[in-house]
């Protein structure tokens, strides 16, 4: 373990001194050239106002190259009225979205002063299992997950997070432009920035001539970014569902590999027993209690949701009614309407192998059975919610349990079977997380891994560009927000000390609370 520690410490900081060493080297590049006075390079830093530093670069593109875009508008009129009504839904997207992010920043502070104390709904929780949904629903408790490459983002993914805050950036920047181009306001220039590996983009506008526009006309301004970005959330995720289905509809059973367990997973299945195979290598697992698994991710999320106290069991086991199982059923009907307080319905020496179900007979009355789980292996009908008018068949229905032990249903392929199974197993998602090993299935192609890679990124673009708009929508200084309010509060002549007061108090109070639940966000994870 030590040397495992070691060896992650240090490929971190051989990835930080190599990303050092890289902004060193174009800071060094540009001053050489610019001492060497290379004309194609001091041409261009001229023309776009190129700025490098350590762990910054910026550039600008004037006026010149927007003037295309202002002589489109001033010479169509259904351009500029288009225009018009699309930045107007704006402004109301926009104050929406300043409401709901001030509520969501007030809950998640609530949410986390929380996390402090244990809630009574898992002080029945086993250490392993409190300890598994502590490590990983924290992300899920709190909003905002600061992303920082090499600690909770793989090195590899750091290209697709560069595209895709560049693409949110310019988005968001060009919706300032755009709309100030549409109110007759003069744009300086529209330019990028990276600092670190975060890219970024800016607009510039001549104050002047913004501040002599009506408080409409400057919520249309300052809303147009937050508008696009909202905009480009919606797209993102239409692009990923899109992706899904037509990956789907093109190859079918290929894309829905599942996840592949690379070795043998032994658990425990009752105390005298000891540990016993519940997966062999090779086989693909689908789903697990009804969550589908298309890679690791997927089923790390399946079993966190699994796990969760309140989650229980909707699903309706449905078998032949043999002559076993019309054994069973006879010998362990208790006939009784609801689970007695007194006892359960399967005695302790059974925990680890059998389960309490129900069913209804005749619409009269309940009966509660318990049956060993290893009956329902050959389960193929995956029956959900209700009862299913089977003929020749029994539906039962898992009773909910202690919140220490779990039913897991789960949906797999074994020996290159072509026909999924259901496999049932009692325990903790701690100890199923801990005894599966999972890898993305080998058997799926180039052409479902381009298409589970398009459908992440997607999904990238459609989680930062909201975040992008939502934080903007918030009256904090360095924000949108901060104009949007000042704008609504403004007036042209013989406002009151005590309203700019008020109002640059708000902003203050928005932006303590936002920097507080991002440092609180950041230990509640990191720590």
């Amino acid at each position: 373990l030590d040397c495992l520690l070691f060896v992650g410490g240090m490929s971190s900081a051989v990835s930080l001194i190599v990303f050092s060493m890289v902004w060193l080297t174009l800071l060094l590049l540009d001053r050489l050239f610019r001492w060497a006075r290379l004309k194609s390079y001091c041409r261009l830093a001229s023309r776009v106002h190129l700025r490098v530093g350590f762990f910054n670069l910026k550039f600008f593109i004037s006026k010149s190259e927007l003037a295309g875009v202002k002589r489109l508008l001033s010479n169509s009129c259904f351009c500029k009225f288009m225009l018009d009504v699309w930045f107007s839904m704006g402004v109301v997207v926009t104050l929406f979205s300043a409401l709901l992010m001030v509520r969501l920043l007030l809950f998640q502070l609530a949410s986390l002063f929380a996390l402090s104390s244990t809630p009574s709904s898992t002080s029945t929780l086993s250490s392993a299992e409190q300890s598994f949904l502590q490590s990983n629903s924290v992300d899920a408790r709190t909003m905002m997950v600061p992303v920082i490459p090499g600690f909770n983002l793989p090195w590899t993914r750091l290209p697709m997070l560069v595209v895709v805050l560049l693409i949110c950036a310019v988005a968001h920047e060009l919706g300032h432009a755009l709309a100030a181009t549409g109110e007759g306001v003069p744009v300086l220039g529209f330019g990028f920035f990276l600092f670190g590996f975060y890219p970024g983009a800016f607009t510039e506008l001549t104050g002047r001539d913004l501040d002599g526009l009506s408080t409409w006309r400057k919520l249309k301004v300052f809303s147009a970014g937050v508008w696009h970005n909202v905009v480009l959330a919606a797209v993102g995720s239409v692009c990923s569902g899109a992706v899904l289905q037509l990956a789907r509809r093109l190859h079918g059973s290929e894309l829905d590999g599942g996840v592949w367990v690379r070795s043998p997973a032994f658990v425990e299945f009752t105390t005298t027993s000891g540990e016993v195979l519940l997966f062999t290598a090779g086989t693909v697992i689908r789903s697990v209690n009804g969550c589908e698994v298309l890679n690791r991710a997927d089923w790390s999320r399946c079993l966190l949701q699994a796990a969760e106290p309140d989650q229980a069991d909707n699903h309706y086991y449905c078998l032949p009614h043999t002559e076993r199982l019309r054994r069973l059923l006879h010998s362990t009907d208790y006939d009784r309407r609801l689970p007695a307080d007194d006892g359960p319905c399967c005695q302790p020496t059974l925990a680890r192998s059998h389960w309490c179900f129900y069913w209804h007979r005749h619409r009269a009355r309940t009966s509660f059975h318990c049956l060993p789980i290893g009956i329902f292996d050959e389960e193929e009908e995956e029956l959900d919610r209700k009862p299913p008018p089977v003929v020749n068949s029994v539906c039962l229905l898992a009773v909910p349990a202690d919140h220490d032990r779990k039913l897991f249903r789960l949906r797999a392929l074994f020996n290159n079977d072509s026909r999924l199974k259901t496999r049932l197993w009692i325990g903790s998602a701690a100890q199923l997380h801990a005894a599966v090993r999972v890898d993305d299935n080998p058997e799926r192609g180039d052409v479902p891994r381009l298409a589970d890679d398009l459908r992440q990124f997607f999904s990238c673009v459609r989680s930062f560009s909201l975040t992008l708009a939502l934080l903007n929508a918030v009256p904090c200084y360095g924000l949108d927000g901060q104009f949007i309010l000042r704008a609504l509060t403004a007036c042209r002549a013989g406002c009151s000390p005590l309203r700019r007061l008020l109002t640059e108090l708000a902003i203050f109070l928005c932006t303590a609370l936002l920097l507080f639940c991002l440092l609180l966000s950041a230990l509640a994870y990191f720590v």
